[in-house]
């Protein structure tokens, strides 16, 4: 479970229009990211 102040989680996501987009890759540029976690959807 993470909790506040956890680092996130390594992870890639695929993109329709460009390659696979890594959280790493997001903050070694200098962009921020805002990470969702939902635990239902429905």
């Amino acid at each position: 479970m993470l909790r506040v102040g956890d680092a996130a989680p390594a992870f890639t996501l695929p993109a329709v229009d460009r390659p696979p987009i890594a959280l790493q890759d997001v903050l070694q540029a200098g962009e921020n990211a805002l990470l969702v976690f939902l635990r239902y959807l429905g």
